[in-house]
């Protein structure tokens, strides 16, 4: 739980590449109203569904860091850009001490992870990758209240 209410809902995806590689969506992070949720994939199945079905059931607006690309992996629309300019990245856009990313914001590293349980089928190895979404979350959700707080977050003290 976070100590603020999100009107909305902060998505965050881990991929295994980029779209117009055939990358494919492994992990869905959300912050609505003040829970923090992950969708990790594990298995085979049709995981975009799980998704479509996840985010049908949350509240809009959707926000998103790098919006454009959130909608092309999930072929959803995406309502607020958390981004204030192209290419900008989220270590420049906010800094949050002591938040625990074991990629240390490098979220190409969830591409290796993503590889090693493939390759192992240890779900431990899962667990870096809802570490990094979980803190890739809460930056977004702090941009979102810095950039967009008068319309979408209501703070409790």
């Amino acid at each position: 739980m976070i100590p603020a209410r999100i009107r909305g809902t902060v998505i965050d995806i881990e991929t295994t590449g980029l779209p117009h590689q055939g990358a494919e969506v492994i992990t869905l992070g959300t912050v609505s109203g003040n829970l923090v949720q992950i969708l990790q994939r594990t298995n085979e199945r049709d995981f975009s569904s799980q998704i479509k079905q996840s985010l049908s059931k949350l509240p809009r607006p959707f926000f998103a860091f790098n919006k454009s690309f959130e909608e092309d992996m999930l072929g959803v629309s995406i309502d607020g850009e958390l981004q204030a300019q192209p290419y900008e990245k989220k270590s420049r856009a906010i800094v949050v001490s002591k938040l625990a990313d074991p990629f240390n914001g490098n979220g190409i590293e969830v591409i290796d992870a993503w590889r090693r349980y493939r390759s192992t089928g240890d779900t431990r190895t899962l667990i870096p990758i809802m570490d990094h979404n979980e803190s890739d979350l809460l930056l977004e959700t702090c941009l979102l209240l810095v950039r967009h707080s008068q319309q979408t977050v209501e703070v409790k003290l």
